[in-house]
């Protein structure tokens, strides 16, 4: 049987995603070419993350079907979460907004809090899901260029600063990948959201960390070591 909460996650997503699609005319990502490094790059690095986390955290039980397990966690999940945290969101900052922040692009950012805020108020206000919308991401989100902006100002080193705030984002955006697991959260989550916004921003492309994603989940779904 499909958990409800579970679908109405990713339905969320879903509804994530095309909240934040008319960005998408205005930031027109441009991918690049997908290297094979970076696919093996994403392999050993979930293999690792896996055997790291049975030692250094708690695994987390998943005990859903084998039809639930391969549709939501090597399906759905890989592929919607991805596109919603690394290329949309992840993207949008990186290579769009962080180059020259203003009062424009705070209004930005505030737009893509209460995107990723609109499902979970949606569906706690209707009694669909019972768990709170996490408001923390609003504040994560606006952070971002709120600090940005006090950066640039107080910096004259750029190339120093850009870095900087690029791993800062990145951080940022695996926290808010973290704090989406209300499910199954746990510090994989974190960490992997890390590892995943690494990936996606060394490689330019969106497979990468989609296979990074699919083989961790594989690998915490059926426990093979």
């Amino acid at each position: 049987m499909i958990d409800v909460n579970l679908l109405f996650g990713y339905f969320g997503n879903v509804l994530k995603i095309l909240l934040l699609l008319p960005l998408l005319k205005w930031y027109k990502p441009r991918l690049s070419k997908l290297k094979v490094k970076w696919i093996l790059w994403a392999i050993l690095g979930s293999i690792t993350l896996y055997i790291v986390g049975l030692f250094v955290w708690d695994s987390v039980n998943d005990e859903r079907s084998i039809f639930n397990k391969i549709l939501f966690s090597m399906i759905l999940s890989p592929i919607i979460e991805e596109s919603l945290y690394r290329y949309l969101v992840l993207g949008i900052i990186l290579y769009k907004i962080q180059k020259r922040i203003s009062f424009y692009d705070f209004l930005i950012f505030s737009y893509i809090a209460f995107a990723l805020l609109i499902p979970g108020i949606l569906f706690y206000t209707t009694k669909l899901v019972s768990n709170k919308p996490d408001f923390i991401l609003l504040v994560f989100v606006i952070s971002i260029p709120v600090i940005g902006f006090g950066l640039q100002k107080l910096s004259k080193k750029g190339y120093y600063l850009k870095k900087f705030l690029d791993y800062y984002v990145i951080f940022m955006v695996a926290m808010l990948f973290f704090l989406s697991h209300n499910v199954f959260a746990s510090q994989s989550q974190f960490i992997g959201g890390i590892f995943f916004g690494f990936l996606y921003y060394k490689s330019r492309n969106i497979l990468p960390p989609i296979t990074a994603h699919f083989v961790y989940n594989l690998l915490v779904a059926f426990k093979p070591f």
